[in-house]
């Protein structure tokens, strides 16, 4: 028995060393290719972030941290530092662990009202969409798309897709909202409506994209980045 309960001692032992190892070891690889790169201190979830909760307490509670990411494959509406924006702001939905925070993922003030729930310092824009352009209809509030943009090309120039956004918010798809409210009863033709949350300069460039040529949104996963 006592030899029993020495071999699983020891097998215990060698676990823990092996998955330490495995740790330091993945640790040294990760270092190895961000030396490879010059990089920048970004905000990411430590831990999942409930709705509602502001950016301050979210950093004091430890489920936002700073970490070193790629200066190259940064989007531009990654935030650096909690300065970026009024701590006191809140996130209009659950953010899930690991994932970059972007600008307007803390940008709603707290309230009760029946409307719209836009960031602050942002604007709404929506596009009427086929169901093949909005995913399958899978796309829901709250969730990050990718903004591509095809022309059909002519003579002066060749058809061509290009990334013309890489993360923007859904503020809402029909009437169903990113604050979980159904503003009316919907009718059928307002289920290919998505409403998007933009920069006010950004939603020059989306407005002109949706009358000039073919936008399809992209569904992204937590964490993935779309390069443009």
């Amino acid at each position: 028995m006592k030899r029993v309960v020495a071999l699983v001692a020891i097998a215990l032992v060698l676990g823990v060393a092996a998955a330490f190892g495995s740790f330091q070891v993945q640790q040294q690889a990760d270092q190895r290719a961000l030396a490879k790169f010059d990089t920048v201190d970004v905000l990411v979830t430590k831990a999942a972030v409930p709705a509602q909760t502001s950016l301050a307490d979210a950093v004091t509670g430890g489920l936002v941290e700073k970490v070193k990411y790629p200066k190259q494959y940064l989007p531009l509406e990654s935030l650096k530092s909690p300065n970026q924006i009024t701590s006191s702001d809140v996130a209009p939905v659950n953010l899930p662990a690991g994932h970059l925070v972007l600008d307007g993922d803390f940008g709603v003030t707290v309230s009760q009202s029946r409307s719209l729930v836009i960031p602050v310092g942002m604007v709404a824009v929506s596009l009427d969409l086929t169901i093949a352009d909005r995913t399958g209809g899978f796309i829901q509030p709250g969730k990050r798309v990718a903004v591509l943009t095809s022309t059909a090309g002519d003579a002066s120039a060749p058809k061509a897709t290009r990334v013309l956004f890489s993360s923007l918010l859904i503020l809402a798809v029909g009437t169903n909202t990113v604050n979980g409210l159904s503003l009316t009863a919907a009718a059928d033709n307002t289920q290919n409506v998505v409403t998007l949350a933009l920069n006010p300069a950004d939603a020059v460039d989306l407005v002109a994209a949706s009358h000039n040529s073919v936008v399809t949104l992209a569904l992204l996963s937590s964490g993935t980045i779309v390069s443009k």
